[in-house]
């Protein structure tokens, strides 16, 4: 699929499913990883000769393979902000445009995402993750041997590959310009995390994100 319609098709969890971003012609693929730099990467895909695609590890055996992740502490409230905004519309208030302006939208009741994070939590400590952005990091990449595993928030883009070198110096000046360009959905997102702060990342669930996300921890610790 190429990138423009997978931008259009973005929210169809289905295109996703064991897909990858592979670039034919320089034997390179990425693995896409919710929560770590995948919407950046999309939006430059096209630029160097990506395409969303299903193959199995023995056609990429000759392919050089790279992905972003994250120390699983600073990835869980993106998980957690992306899976229950997905799952909870009904309780969110919807942002207003006005002008150049944004106003950032806000919840009807804050308790709810207290009580339904903490559910999120619960299903995944037994294996059940309610949304795919709950998922850990190394189930993305089990199925496939990537050479290089750069920590996303290191922003060193270097690596022993010419080309993919060169994607990652653009990448990380596309991922700047967005987080800019989407100051507004920044402001949700920091409001949920003064939320989760306060009533989330209470002392018992960081024990349960650690349980969760225990094999994170240890890929984590390998880059």
């Amino acid at each position: 699929m190429d990138p423009t319609a997978v931008i259009e098709n973005v929210q169809d969890d289905s295109i996703w499913h064991n897909s990858l971003w592979v670039n034919k012609k320089e034997k390179v693929f990425f693995v896409p990883i919710w929560r770590c730099g995948n919407t950046s990467f999309m939006f430059l895909a096209e630029d160097y000769g990506f395409e969303l695609t299903r193959m199995t590890q023995c056609h990429l055996n000759s392919y050089t393979g790279f992905a972003f992740v994250r120390h699983p502490m600073k990835r869980i409230i993106g998980q957690l902000y992306r899976a229950y905004e997905n799952n909870n519309s009904d309780n969110i208030i919807p942002e207003v445009h006005r002008t150049t302006n944004w106003d950032y939208k806000d919840y009807k009741d804050t308790s709810l995402i207290v009580k339904e994070c903490g559910r999120l939590l619960q299903e995944a400590k037994k294996g059940n993750f309610v949304d795919a952005h709950m998922l850990p990091q190394y189930k993305f990449l089990e199925n496939y041997f990537c050479k290089h595993i750069i920590d996303l928030d290191d922003k060193q883009p270097t690596v022993s590959h010419t080309f993919i070198n060169e994607v990652l110096v653009d990448f990380y000046a596309t991922h700047l310009s967005l987080d800019g360009v989407k100051k507004h959905r920044q402001q949700v997102e920091d409001r949920f995390l003064g939320i989760a702060k306060s009533k989330i990342l209470t002392e018992e669930n960081l024990d349960i994100i650690k349980d969760i996300y225990q094999k994170d921890y240890e890929l984590y610790d390998t880059i």
